[in-house]
């Protein structure tokens, strides 16, 4: 029998892509995959390398992993980041993986088994790594469909590109088959994501093609539910809009990271839009679609941000805009531009901004979670809380992993997975409750 492999998944839903690729690779060539470090004989370490606290997560795993005296492969981001430092720091680790190298995990397991150092750094292929039969890590009613790599967009405070290059779209036709047998085997909402959804297709036909993708995919027999994820606000048209108010599949979920509200911070990070243009946005979204939920993600304390530019994103964040918001504070990267830009907010201040915009977002989300008392919304069943004999899911407002759940009475049997309809009867600053009704 071969060894056993510990795989542990860090950073985005992009990577953890990557990581069932790699998971699937391990099991084909017959390795068991075991969920303990006592029960291993190799970690894989499928690492983020984005930010600070990631590459912190990371090194905390790979010296836990050494502490058990385990052998240990790092793949991901950290390595493609940080190739020679990882092996010369790290003695306990045995290979390391660029991002563009999944299909070398087995030989790298094997490798480190017998004793060997190794490491694969190759630049990306033309051929894609196979992405339609790989084993899902996620429940088996949803799965992410990732449609591209990389990004071009060049944010100036960002690493991604450094790290994972340009960004490269996938063939519709690819796409659309890896969509065809996810849903053969039983996904019924499907997670559209790249690092930016929105610039789809744009190297390989010349245009975006994401509203041409998303008729495809919307054809498809057994999906319930498409949401998409990283819509840049620039690049939002009337076109895509339209497709999606159009549609009994594609939710009215937009996850559309804005980063800031001041023109000046915006500029400064290279971005290419203003507060007016994000706000015209968002008014155009609303009136095509007036149950549409808007969620963001935000930076505190960006180089030279002054204490009025942050009271002008309170202010923004205020005004409840969106519903779901995330907000972090500022993390230089080296090789970013942005690490060049001086003066630097003090890290306790780029903090307390951020925790005074996650506060003000906390109170906006209880207000709106009080609006929908009464209401009734299709849930997707994803459990029992078998400690209080509750049901939980989620509605088409809440994405896995980063939104609420709905918390749920049912007098009648329940299966996960099943789409069944809530009515809701309470709430807290980021979930609900509620009794279920049989359809």
């Amino acid at each position: 029998m071969k060894a056993k492999v510990l795989f542990i998944q860090l950073g985005c839903s992009k990577n953890k892509v990557d990581g069932e690729i790699m998971i699937t690779n391990l099991v084909n060539a017959g390795y068991t995959m075991v969920d303990t470090e006592e029960k291993s004989d190799v970690i894989v370490i499928n690492t983020c390398g984005f930010i600070q606290a990631a590459k912190e997560e990371a090194i905390s795993e790979i010296l836990n992993g050494a502490g058990y005296g385990k052998k240990i492969v790092v793949t991901g981001c950290l390595s493609q980041r940080y190739q020679e430092e990882i092996l010369e720091s790290f003695p306990e680790v045995g290979a390391v993986l660029g991002i563009h190298d999944l299909d070398k995990i087995v030989p790298a397991v094997e490798k480190v088994l017998s004793g060997d150092k190794c490491a694969y750094f190759n630049k990306r292929d033309e051929v894609e790594p196979n992405y339609k039969d790989r084993i899902l890590t996620t429940p088996f009613y949803y799965a992410y469909l990732k449609i591209a790599d990389g990004c071009s967009n060049g944010c100036s405070y960002c690493a991604i590109p450094k790290i994972r290059g340009k960004y490269v779209s996938r063939p519709i036709e690819s796409v659309v088959e890896e969509a065809k047998a996810l849903a053969n085997q039983g996904v019924t909402e499907l997670i559209v994501i790249a690092q930016d959804t929105t610039r789809y297709g744009l190297d390989l036909y010349g245009e975006k093609k994401l509203p041409a993708l998303l008729l495809e995919l919307e054809k498809i027999e057994g999906l319930r539910w498409i949401r998409l994820h990283y819509l840049y606000p620039e690049a939002v048209t009337d076109e895509l809009l339209d497709v999606i108010a159009n549609s009994k599949k594609i939710l009215h979920y937009f996850d559309i990271p804005i980063q800031h509200a001041n023109d000046r911070i915006l500029s400064l990070m290279n971005r290419r839009t203003n507060q007016a243009e994000i706000v015209t946005l968002i008014e155009k979204i609303k009136e095509k679609m007036p149950d549409a939920v808007l969620r963001t993600s935000l930076i505190s304390g960006f180089p030279t941000e002054t204490e009025e530019e942050h009271r002008e994103l309170a202010d923004f964040v205020k005004r409840g805009y969106f519903d779901r918001l995330g907000v972090f504070p500022y993390s230089s990267e080296e090789g970013t531009k942005a690490a060049r830009i001086s003066p630097k907010v003090k890290k306790t201040v780029r903090q307390k901004r951020a925790n005074e915009i996650m506060a003000l977002s906390q109170d906006i989300s209880l207000a709106k979670n009080r609006e929908k008392i009464g209401k009734t919304y299709t849930v997707l069943v994803e459990g029992i809380d078998t400690l209080n004999n509750i049901y939980f899911g989620r509605t088409y407002m809440d994405s896995p992993e980063i939104d609420g759940v709905v918390y749920f009475e049912a007098d009648f049997d329940v299966d996960i997975g099943d789409y069944i309809a809530v009515e809701i009867t309470g709430c807290d600053h980021y979930d609900l409750t509620g009794t279920a009704s049989e359809q």
